[in-house]
């Protein structure tokens, strides 16, 4: 019933703070220029949405804290970490929508938010053998890196996937919801507590940024939501000390970690800067071969649901036969979204061969 509550008092926040913040946003001008990646070539939509789900995602974290005032030291001091990096993550991200900032600055800011979190204590310690998920390996010192490439990868993975009206919003939500079962399942109170509290305040600010939006969430959002799932899903790695941990949250993060690395792949193949933004991501393939806007978000809400109940079963099961039929699978998907083309495009391709 807490987290219930939780949930509920989160929405609230956000459903009556969007518009609060999308009339402050119109302004100061903070508005989505168009261009040739906008899918709302007709409409100029209000930016720093995010602030929005970033403040009903604290207020209704001091209402678990007065719910529940025997947190522990410890918990509590990993939500001020949380708070502090994600702080910087959220000046970094109005910035960008205000003035817009460059990769350096973007790498920057994450990396000392990434070290930020380091200081509190949070970070990858352990995994295990793929084919003998009992047998554990400590990584030592790798783990300060890899959690810092982990936080990074995942914030600017759920920033590209910001593309269409409420696809990273609803994709955020999948993935919090899935995170909320797993550690309900693992009985860890604070990420279900944090989790189930973010869900609340993203499904509410959705309220005005499915299709067709009124607000869009920008950098500011994006940047936001994407650091905080990151980290909880390192936090929540410490329950179990096996490479199936650090294997859910890869799973239930699926599609921004798919499109990013696509991305990446597609890029660095045509010898072109890996960070120079295209119209080439999932979601504007989908469009192009003439799924409507509504239908992409729909087919990848699917998707993202679809790899959310893996993750828990994976969670639950902890089989590494089935972590190789998943590897299976999700590189099935990876080539299938690789070689998507319109087929006009294909059709002309042929021709001038």
């Amino acid at each position: 019933m807490q987290f219930i509550i939780l949930f509920l008092v989160a929405f609230s926040f956000s459903l009556i703070l969007t518009p609060i913040v999308r009339k402050a946003a119109l302004s100061f001008g903070a508005v989505d220029k168009l261009g040739f990646r906008k899918m709302h070539t007709k409409r100029i939509i209000v930016r720093l949405g995010g602030l929005a789900i970033f403040v009903s995602f604290y207020l209704t974290l001091l209402l678990f804290k007065y719910m529940q005032p025997q947190v522990s030291s410890g918990n509590m001091l990993f939500i001020k970490g949380v708070f502090i990096s994600s702080l910087l993550i959220l000046a970094l991200g109005i910035y960008d929508d205000l003035k817009g900032a460059d990769a350096k600055l973007k790498f920057s800011a994450q990396i000392i938010a990434s070290l930020i979190i380091l200081h509190y204590g949070i970070k990858i310690e352990l995994f295990s053998n793929p084919f003998r998920l009992e047998q554990t390996i400590d990584i030592r010192s790798w783990g300060i890196p890899l959690t810092i490439f982990w936080i990074i990868f995942i914030t600017n993975s759920l920033n590209l996937l910001d593309g269409l009206d409420g696809l990273a919003a609803g994709v955020s939500c999948i993935i919090l919801i899935t995170m909320f079962c797993i550690a309900a399942y693992q009985e860890d109170y604070l990420i279900m507590a944090m989790s189930i509290s973010l869900a609340g305040a993203t499904v509410g600010f959705l309220r005005y940024n499915f299709n067709p939006a009124k607000i869009f969430m920008g950098d500011t959002g994006s940047l936001f939501l994407g650091f905080v799932l990151a980290v909880l899903s390192v936090k929540g790695s410490h329950k179990s000390a096996t490479i199936v941990t650090m294997l859910i949250p890869v799973i239930a993060m699926g599609l921004p970690i798919l499109d990013t690395l696509l991305a990446i792949t597609r890029r660095f193949s045509a010898g072109e800067n890996v960070f120079r933004a295209d119209n080439e991501h999932i979601h504007h393939r989908l469009i192009k071969i003439g799924l409507s806007h509504r239908k992409v978000v729909l087919v990848l809400y699917g998707f993202s649901v679809l790899l959310g109940i893996t993750a828990f079963l994976l969670s639950v099961i902890k089989n590494q036969y089935v972590a190789i039929i998943l590897t299976v699978v999700i590189m099935t998907f990876f080539i299938v979204f690789k070689y998507l083309r319109p087929v006009n495009a294909m059709r002309k391709k042929d021709n001038r061969e």
